[in-house]
């Protein structure tokens, strides 16, 4: 079997010895040098002369930035092709408001947010957000504001960098977990907390309960991906935070990176036994996934 992995300019040295473990190729491919050639009805999606509906999986690691041309390269591939994140996942997870707005759809809890391109759009919703509230932009980095005037002089910041502006609601007090989840189990998670512009690693332990792990498992089901981290605010009834679908530089640890080459090598062969077997696997998927809850 052939993989190919999309990235961006940083590899993950471990995922790609692994992978070469498992599979019978392994082709690393810098989204920047794929291109996209429309010739009547159909687009090809081509690294250098090579088509990348020659390969049987292809698994995606670039930042959120280029996922818009991330769901147009997986659109145009054959459906022969096995994606550990599809193309719709890629496509709704392109913008912040989108993305919550897609998952408070299927009734999960989300943090009311707003998206204005400009300070004094961004401003007028502050009587409809409850303090204190995270601005950032769609690049990493976020400010943590108690009052209306603290958050005015970070949204000016932002329009002076000409970034758009997202202003979101946000319990301070909750802990924020990421949860990594590879298929239909979860394969790590650590909590985190805002230092400075960041959030970073907390010391706090944790346990992760059942309202926890169904709620991850249900965003791999809206999203329709094989991999992903879920940031989740651990509430009485939790509220999603983020969703990244390419944390795969995140990844340290060597028992996990084997998870999600396993799990990637065998849907793969089962997409290939065939269509309906393929079905009747995905949907024995979702039934588990329905028992947590």
């Amino acid at each position: 079997m052939k993989l190919c992995i999309i990235g961006d300019k940083k590899k993950n040295v471990g995922l790609l010895e692994e992978a070469k473990k498992k599979f019978d190729s392994v082709l690393y491919v810098p989204i920047d040098n794929i291109r996209l050639i429309s010739s009547g009805e159909k687009i090809t999606a081509k690294y250098r002369e090579r088509d990348l509906s020659d390969f049987d999986c292809v698994l995606v690691d670039v930042p959120r930035k280029k996922y818009i041309y991330t769901h147009l390269i997986l659109s145009n591939l054959s459906e022969g092709v096995f994606k550990t994140q599809s193309a719709k996942s890629f496509l709704i997870a392109s913008n912040r408001i989108s993305l919550l707005n897609k998952l408070a759809e299927s009734k999960l809890n989300v943090p009311k947010v707003c998206l204005a391109n400009t300070s004094e759009s961004a401003s007028r919703a502050f009587d409809d957000l409850d303090f204190p509230v995270l601005v950032r932009s769609e690049e990493r980095g976020v400010m943590l504001a108690y009052s209306k005037k603290e958050a005015k002089t970070m949204i000016d910041a932002l329009q002076a960098l000409e970034k758009q502006i997202f202003v979101e609601e946000y319990n301070p007090k909750a802990q924020l977990i990421d949860i990594y989840v590879i298929g239909n189990q979860v394969a790590g998670f650590v909590t985190k907390k805002i230092v400075g512009s960041e959030f970073k690693k907390a010391k706090k332990r944790v346990k992760l309960n059942k309202k926890l792990i169904s709620t991850a498992l249900e965003i791999m089901r809206v999203l329709d991906t094989e991999w992903a981290k879920v940031s989740v605010l651990n509430l009485k009834n939790p509220v999603v935070a983020d969703v990244s679908l390419t944390p795969l530089n995140e990844l340290e640890d060597d028992e996990t990176i084997t998870l999600l080459v396993d799990r990637i090598r065998d849907m793969t062969e089962i997409q290939k036994k065939g269509s309906w077997f393929y079905r009747t696997v995905k949907e024995s998927s979702s039934l588990f996934k329905d028992w947590l809850k």
